[in-house]
Protein backbone atom coordinates (compact mmCIF):
# COMPACT_ATOMS: atom_id res chain seq x y z
CA UNK A 1 0.00 0.00 0.00
CA UNK A 2 1.21 3.32 -1.47
CA UNK A 3 1.04 7.08 1.17
CA UNK A 4 -0.70 9.56 -0.10
CA UNK A 5 -1.03 13.09 1.45
CA UNK A 6 -3.37 15.42 0.60
CA UNK A 7 -2.96 19.14 2.42
CA UNK A 8 -6.05 21.76 1.94
CA UNK A 9 -6.82 24.39 4.54
CA UNK A 10 -10.40 23.58 3.58
CA UNK A 11 -11.62 20.89 5.75
CA UNK A 12 -14.56 19.94 3.20
CA UNK A 13 -11.67 19.38 0.64
CA UNK A 14 -10.03 16.89 2.30
CA UNK A 15 -12.86 15.22 3.18
CA UNK A 16 -14.05 14.96 -0.47
CA UNK A 17 -11.09 14.36 -2.08
CA UNK A 18 -9.82 11.42 0.72
CA UNK A 19 -13.65 9.65 -0.34
CA UNK A 20 -13.46 10.11 -3.89
CA UNK A 21 -9.33 8.64 -3.63
CA UNK A 22 -10.72 5.53 -1.83
CA UNK A 23 -13.87 4.85 -3.86
CA UNK A 24 -11.59 4.96 -6.84
CA UNK A 25 -8.59 3.57 -5.79
CA UNK A 26 -9.66 1.04 -3.24
CA UNK A 27 -6.84 -0.90 -0.94
CA UNK A 28 -4.30 1.14 -2.79
CA UNK A 29 -3.37 4.29 -1.10
CA UNK A 30 -3.25 5.10 3.12
CA UNK A 31 -4.24 8.75 2.95
CA UNK A 32 -3.03 11.45 5.19
CA UNK A 33 -4.58 14.85 5.73
CA UNK A 34 -2.90 18.09 6.61
CA UNK A 35 -4.91 21.23 6.89
CA UNK A 36 -1.57 23.61 6.67
CA UNK A 37 1.67 23.29 5.22
CA UNK A 38 3.62 22.77 8.65
CA UNK A 39 1.25 19.73 9.15
CA UNK A 40 1.95 18.37 6.05
CA UNK A 41 6.03 18.99 6.66
CA UNK A 42 5.18 16.79 9.58
CA UNK A 43 3.64 13.83 7.83
CA UNK A 44 6.18 13.54 5.22
CA UNK A 45 8.71 13.60 7.93
CA UNK A 46 7.18 10.53 9.29
CA UNK A 47 6.41 8.67 6.87
CA UNK A 48 7.24 7.70 3.09
CA UNK A 49 4.65 9.62 1.29
CA UNK A 50 4.48 8.91 -2.30
CA UNK A 51 1.73 11.25 -3.88
CA UNK A 52 1.20 14.60 -2.21
CA UNK A 53 -1.52 17.00 -3.11
CA UNK A 54 -1.42 19.98 -2.09
CA UNK A 55 -3.44 23.25 -2.26
CA UNK A 56 -1.44 26.13 -3.40
CA UNK A 57 -2.17 28.71 -0.65
CA UNK A 58 -2.00 27.29 3.02
CA UNK A 59 -1.42 28.66 6.19
CA UNK A 60 2.06 27.90 7.63
CA UNK A 61 3.50 26.86 4.65
CA UNK A 62 2.11 27.28 1.31
CA UNK A 63 2.22 24.44 -1.71
CA UNK A 64 4.33 26.08 -3.99
CA UNK A 65 7.35 26.38 -0.79
CA UNK A 66 6.60 23.04 0.04
CA UNK A 67 6.94 21.36 -3.45
CA UNK A 68 10.32 23.46 -3.53
CA UNK A 69 11.61 21.67 0.00
CA UNK A 70 10.99 18.52 -1.51
CA UNK A 71 12.54 18.84 -4.39
CA UNK A 72 15.85 20.50 -2.98
CA UNK A 73 15.69 17.97 -0.49
CA UNK A 74 15.06 15.04 -2.92
CA UNK A 75 12.40 13.86 -0.66
CA UNK A 76 11.43 12.03 -3.95
CA UNK A 77 7.40 12.06 -4.10
CA UNK A 78 5.09 12.86 -6.49
CA UNK A 79 3.02 15.97 -6.24
CA UNK A 80 0.13 17.67 -7.98
CA UNK A 81 -0.87 21.15 -6.96
CA UNK A 82 -4.27 22.25 -6.46
CA UNK A 83 -5.47 25.85 -6.96
CA UNK A 84 -8.16 28.20 -7.83
CA UNK A 85 -5.83 30.19 -9.97
CA UNK A 86 -6.22 29.57 -13.54
CA UNK A 87 -2.77 32.17 -13.95
CA UNK A 88 -0.16 31.25 -15.78
CA UNK A 89 2.57 32.37 -13.48
CA UNK A 90 1.16 30.31 -10.48
CA UNK A 91 1.11 27.30 -13.27
CA UNK A 92 4.79 27.89 -13.71
CA UNK A 93 5.56 28.51 -10.56
CA UNK A 94 4.31 25.24 -9.22
CA UNK A 95 6.00 23.48 -12.21
CA UNK A 96 9.43 25.33 -11.67
CA UNK A 97 9.14 24.02 -7.65
CA UNK A 98 8.84 20.79 -8.68
CA UNK A 99 5.33 19.96 -9.39
CA UNK A 100 4.00 17.12 -11.58
CA UNK A 101 0.87 18.41 -12.23
CA UNK A 102 -1.69 21.40 -11.91
CA UNK A 103 -5.18 21.00 -11.21
CA UNK A 104 -7.53 23.38 -10.81
CA UNK A 105 -10.05 24.10 -8.05
CA UNK A 106 -13.34 22.77 -7.88
CA UNK A 107 -11.71 19.51 -8.47
CA UNK A 108 -12.71 17.76 -11.87
CA UNK A 109 -12.38 14.14 -10.81
CA UNK A 110 -11.85 13.00 -13.79
CA UNK A 111 -9.03 14.63 -14.56
CA UNK A 112 -7.82 13.71 -10.35
CA UNK A 113 -8.07 10.48 -11.02
CA UNK A 114 -6.15 10.38 -14.74
CA UNK A 115 -3.59 12.29 -12.83
CA UNK A 116 -3.15 9.47 -10.02
CA UNK A 117 -3.72 6.86 -12.52
CA UNK A 118 -1.02 7.86 -14.94
CA UNK A 119 1.72 8.54 -11.80
CA UNK A 120 0.96 4.91 -10.29
CA UNK A 121 0.73 3.38 -13.47
CA UNK A 122 4.59 4.25 -14.95
CA UNK A 123 7.14 1.31 -14.73
CA UNK A 124 9.54 3.91 -12.19
CA UNK A 125 6.86 4.04 -9.72
CA UNK A 126 6.74 4.01 -6.66
CA UNK A 127 9.94 6.13 -6.60
CA UNK A 128 12.10 5.77 -3.48
CA UNK A 129 10.99 8.08 -0.83
CA UNK A 130 13.85 10.15 1.45
CA UNK A 131 11.95 11.25 4.94
CA UNK A 132 15.20 11.56 6.42
CA UNK A 133 16.08 13.90 4.11
CA UNK A 134 13.34 16.84 5.59
CA UNK A 135 14.53 16.16 8.90
CA UNK A 136 18.21 16.93 7.80
CA UNK A 137 20.01 20.39 8.75
CA UNK A 138 19.72 21.33 4.63
CA UNK A 139 15.54 21.60 5.34
CA UNK A 140 15.67 23.46 8.25
CA UNK A 141 18.24 25.74 6.65
CA UNK A 142 16.07 26.34 4.26
CA UNK A 143 12.69 26.81 6.39
CA UNK A 144 14.75 29.29 8.25
CA UNK A 145 15.78 31.31 5.09
CA UNK A 146 17.26 34.79 4.95
CA UNK A 147 17.50 33.94 9.10
CA UNK A 148 20.89 33.12 8.93
CA UNK A 149 21.54 34.74 5.85
CA UNK A 150 20.99 38.18 7.42
CA UNK A 151 20.33 37.71 11.53
CA UNK A 152 21.22 41.53 11.79
CA UNK A 153 18.05 42.38 9.65
CA UNK A 154 15.63 40.24 12.01
CA UNK A 155 16.33 41.41 15.12
CA UNK A 156 12.63 41.06 16.21
CA UNK A 157 11.68 38.23 18.61
CA UNK A 158 9.79 35.66 16.05
CA UNK A 159 6.67 34.88 16.92
CA UNK A 160 4.97 31.15 16.83
CA UNK A 161 2.09 32.01 14.39
CA UNK A 162 3.27 34.55 12.03
CA UNK A 163 1.78 35.77 8.64
CA UNK A 164 2.82 32.92 6.73
CA UNK A 165 2.64 33.99 2.65
CA UNK A 166 3.18 37.57 0.82
CA UNK A 167 -0.61 37.37 -0.01
CA UNK A 168 -1.96 37.13 3.43
CA UNK A 169 0.91 40.00 3.86
CA UNK A 170 -0.79 42.09 1.28
CA UNK A 171 -4.08 41.59 2.48
CA UNK A 172 -3.04 42.86 5.95
CA UNK A 173 -1.26 46.16 4.36
CA UNK A 174 -4.61 46.54 2.59
CA UNK A 175 -6.52 46.55 5.12
CA UNK A 176 -3.73 49.39 6.67
CA UNK A 177 -3.91 51.19 3.88
CA UNK A 178 -7.79 52.05 4.26
CA UNK A 179 -7.45 52.97 8.07
CA UNK A 180 -4.61 55.79 6.93
CA UNK A 181 -6.64 57.22 4.02
CA UNK A 182 -9.85 57.10 6.69
CA UNK A 183 -7.26 59.01 9.73
CA UNK A 184 -7.68 55.62 11.96
CA UNK A 185 -4.70 56.65 14.19
CA UNK A 186 -5.17 53.66 16.60
CA UNK A 187 -5.93 51.26 14.17
CA UNK A 188 -2.82 52.53 11.91
CA UNK A 189 -0.46 52.26 14.67
CA UNK A 190 -1.75 48.67 15.95
CA UNK A 191 -2.51 47.30 12.79
CA UNK A 192 1.51 48.20 11.13
CA UNK A 193 3.15 46.99 14.81
CA UNK A 194 0.97 43.23 13.99
CA UNK A 195 2.81 43.68 10.52
CA UNK A 196 5.82 44.19 11.53
CA UNK A 197 6.01 41.65 14.63
CA UNK A 198 4.14 38.63 12.39
CA UNK A 199 7.12 38.90 9.58
CA UNK A 200 9.09 36.00 9.39
CA UNK A 201 12.25 35.13 7.72
CA UNK A 202 11.39 31.43 6.34
CA UNK A 203 8.04 33.41 4.58
CA UNK A 204 9.90 37.09 3.24
CA UNK A 205 13.23 37.88 2.95
CA UNK A 206 14.84 41.41 3.93
CA UNK A 207 14.40 42.52 0.34
CA UNK A 208 10.87 41.12 -0.59
CA UNK A 209 9.72 43.28 2.72
CA UNK A 210 11.30 46.18 1.26
CA UNK A 211 9.18 45.62 -1.79
CA UNK A 212 6.17 44.61 -0.23
CA UNK A 213 6.06 48.12 1.63
CA UNK A 214 7.19 50.28 -1.18
CA UNK A 215 4.38 48.43 -3.11
CA UNK A 216 2.30 49.09 -0.23
CA UNK A 217 3.44 53.11 -0.46
CA UNK A 218 2.56 53.47 -3.95
CA UNK A 219 -0.96 51.87 -3.26
CA UNK A 220 -1.51 53.97 -0.83
CA UNK A 221 -0.76 57.62 -3.22
CA UNK A 222 -3.17 55.04 -5.75
CA UNK A 223 -5.60 55.50 -3.04
CA UNK A 224 -5.78 59.02 -2.33
CA UNK A 225 -4.28 61.28 -4.45
CA UNK A 226 -3.20 63.80 -1.10
CA UNK A 227 -0.49 61.43 0.14
CA UNK A 228 1.24 62.12 -3.50
CA UNK A 229 1.83 65.69 -2.81
CA UNK A 230 2.60 64.95 1.39
CA UNK A 231 5.30 61.89 0.12
CA UNK A 232 7.00 63.96 -2.44
CA UNK A 233 7.42 66.94 -0.51
CA UNK A 234 9.52 65.39 2.16
CA UNK A 235 11.46 63.29 -0.39
CA UNK A 236 15.18 63.93 0.59
CA UNK A 237 14.99 64.91 4.06
CA UNK A 238 14.62 62.55 6.92
CA UNK A 239 10.99 61.81 6.50
CA UNK A 240 11.49 60.25 3.16
CA UNK A 241 9.23 56.96 3.49
CA UNK A 242 11.02 54.79 0.64
CA UNK A 243 14.36 56.18 1.80
CA UNK A 244 13.43 54.74 5.05
CA UNK A 245 11.93 51.47 3.91
CA UNK A 246 15.30 51.29 1.41
CA UNK A 247 17.84 51.93 4.27
CA UNK A 248 16.63 50.73 7.75
CA UNK A 249 19.27 48.05 8.53
CA UNK A 250 17.04 46.12 11.33
CA UNK A 251 13.71 45.10 11.32
CA UNK A 252 12.98 46.88 14.58
CA UNK A 253 14.55 49.96 13.36
CA UNK A 254 12.25 50.23 10.04
CA UNK A 255 9.20 49.70 12.16
CA UNK A 256 9.71 52.06 14.74
CA UNK A 257 10.65 54.72 12.09
CA UNK A 258 8.01 53.55 9.13
CA UNK A 259 5.47 53.93 11.77
CA UNK A 260 6.56 57.07 13.14
CA UNK A 261 6.53 58.60 9.56
CA UNK A 262 3.20 57.36 8.54
CA UNK A 263 1.63 58.98 11.69
CA UNK A 264 2.98 62.24 10.73
CA UNK A 265 1.76 61.69 7.01
CA UNK A 266 -1.50 61.28 8.58
CA UNK A 267 -1.60 64.29 10.45
CA UNK A 268 -0.86 66.24 7.30
CA UNK A 269 -3.69 64.59 5.39
CA UNK A 270 -5.76 65.80 8.13
CA UNK A 271 -4.38 68.86 8.16
CA UNK A 272 -4.92 69.29 4.31
CA UNK A 273 -7.82 67.82 4.26
CA UNK A 274 -9.41 70.35 6.63
CA UNK A 275 -7.89 73.00 4.33
CA UNK A 276 -9.56 71.73 1.47
CA UNK A 277 -12.57 71.34 3.44
CA UNK A 278 -12.55 74.66 4.55
CA UNK A 279 -11.96 76.28 0.86
CA UNK A 280 -14.85 73.91 -0.34
CA UNK A 281 -17.51 75.18 2.66
CA UNK A 282 -16.39 78.84 1.46
CA UNK A 283 -17.12 78.28 -2.22
CA UNK A 284 -20.49 76.76 -1.08
CA UNK A 285 -21.81 79.79 1.05
CA UNK A 286 -20.89 82.08 -1.83
CA UNK A 287 -22.57 80.06 -4.26
CA UNK A 288 -25.63 79.83 -1.55
CA UNK A 289 -25.21 83.58 -1.46
CA UNK A 290 -24.95 84.59 -4.68
CA UNK A 291 -28.15 82.12 -5.81
CA UNK A 292 -30.66 81.55 -2.77
CA UNK A 293 -33.66 83.31 -4.52
CA UNK A 294 -33.12 80.04 -6.91
CA UNK A 295 -34.89 76.82 -6.02
CA UNK A 296 -32.14 75.23 -4.21
CA UNK A 297 -31.62 71.36 -2.68
CA UNK A 298 -28.80 70.02 -1.19
CA UNK A 299 -28.34 67.56 -3.51
CA UNK A 300 -27.84 70.24 -6.15
CA UNK A 301 -25.19 72.02 -3.65
CA UNK A 302 -23.47 68.78 -3.12
CA UNK A 303 -23.31 68.03 -6.87
CA UNK A 304 -22.00 71.47 -7.64
CA UNK A 305 -18.56 70.05 -5.67
CA UNK A 306 -18.93 66.72 -6.81
CA UNK A 307 -19.39 65.05 -3.40
CA UNK A 308 -22.34 62.57 -1.92
CA UNK A 309 -25.08 64.38 -0.20
CA UNK A 310 -24.61 62.97 3.14
CA UNK A 311 -20.96 63.81 3.53
CA UNK A 312 -21.94 67.61 1.91
CA UNK A 313 -24.60 67.65 4.73
CA UNK A 314 -21.90 66.72 7.30
CA UNK A 315 -19.15 69.11 6.39
CA UNK A 316 -21.16 71.90 5.91
CA UNK A 317 -22.33 71.54 9.62
CA UNK A 318 -19.14 70.91 10.84
CA UNK A 319 -17.45 73.96 9.17
CA UNK A 320 -20.74 76.39 9.52
CA UNK A 321 -22.17 75.12 13.10
CA UNK A 322 -25.54 74.79 10.99
CA UNK A 323 -27.49 72.79 8.67
CA UNK A 324 -27.75 73.52 4.95
CA UNK A 325 -31.20 74.13 4.85
CA UNK A 326 -31.10 76.16 8.50
CA UNK A 327 -28.81 78.47 6.79
CA UNK A 328 -30.71 78.65 3.17
CA UNK A 329 -33.46 79.48 5.27
CA UNK A 330 -32.28 82.24 7.65
CA UNK A 331 -30.44 83.88 4.84
CA UNK A 332 -33.34 84.36 2.76
CA UNK A 333 -35.39 85.58 5.71
CA UNK A 334 -32.47 87.83 6.40
CA UNK A 335 -32.99 89.15 2.67
CA UNK A 336 -36.79 89.84 3.19
CA UNK A 337 -36.22 91.44 5.72
CA UNK A 338 -34.49 94.12 4.02
CA UNK A 339 -36.94 93.98 1.42
CA UNK A 340 -40.04 94.48 3.80
CA UNK A 341 -38.45 98.19 4.29
CA UNK A 342 -39.87 99.05 0.89
CA UNK A 343 -43.70 99.27 1.41
CA UNK A 344 -44.35 99.01 -2.70
CA UNK A 345 -43.51 95.59 -2.61
CA UNK A 346 -46.26 92.96 -2.19
CA UNK A 347 -45.40 90.24 0.60
CA UNK A 348 -46.25 87.35 -2.26
CA UNK A 349 -43.32 89.29 -4.57
CA UNK A 350 -40.89 89.56 -1.73
CA UNK A 351 -41.38 85.86 -0.91
CA UNK A 352 -40.48 84.53 -4.71
CA UNK A 353 -37.60 87.28 -4.58
CA UNK A 354 -35.79 85.49 -1.92
CA UNK A 355 -37.03 81.69 -3.10
CA UNK A 356 -40.23 81.11 -1.87
CA UNK A 357 -42.81 79.85 -4.72
CA UNK A 358 -45.33 79.27 -1.69
CA UNK A 359 -46.24 82.60 -0.09
CA UNK A 360 -47.94 80.37 2.69
CA UNK A 361 -44.40 78.55 3.24
CA UNK A 362 -42.83 81.96 3.48
CA UNK A 363 -45.06 83.49 6.38
CA UNK A 364 -44.13 80.22 8.32
CA UNK A 365 -40.57 80.36 7.93
CA UNK A 366 -40.23 84.02 8.79
CA UNK A 367 -42.53 83.22 11.65
CA UNK A 368 -40.65 80.50 12.58
CA UNK A 369 -36.99 82.89 12.63
CA UNK A 370 -38.68 86.12 13.99
CA UNK A 371 -41.55 85.09 16.05
CA UNK A 372 -43.73 87.59 14.36
CA UNK A 373 -45.38 87.80 10.19
CA UNK A 374 -43.78 89.79 7.36
CA UNK A 375 -46.92 92.30 7.16
CA UNK A 376 -46.48 92.32 11.33
CA UNK A 377 -42.87 92.98 11.10
CA UNK A 378 -43.21 95.45 8.28
CA UNK A 379 -45.35 97.27 10.42
CA UNK A 380 -43.32 97.39 13.48
CA UNK A 381 -40.51 98.10 11.02
CA UNK A 382 -42.58 101.50 9.35
CA UNK A 383 -44.21 102.46 12.30
CA UNK A 384 -40.59 102.78 14.13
Amino acid sequence: MFHLLIADDDITILEGLSKFINLSFPETFQIHLAENGIQALDVLKQNPVHICLSDIKMPMLDGIKLSSLLSKTNYGCKILILSGYDDYPFIRSALKSGACDYLLKPVNFSLLFDAINEIISNPLFPPEIRPENLRSNSAGQYLSGAAENQPEFYDIPLVSNPFINRSILQEHLEQCGNYIINLETDKVTAALNQFFRRLHPSVITRDEVRDLLSQFIYNLMHKNSGMIKIISTYKLTDLDILSCIKNMPTLSQLQKRFVQIILIYMEKLEENISQHDTALVKKAVNYIENNYACQMMLEDIAAQFHLHPNYFSRLFKQQTGITFRDYLRNLRIRQAKLLLADPSQKISCIAEAVGYKDTAHFIRAFKDITGTTPSVYRKTLLSG
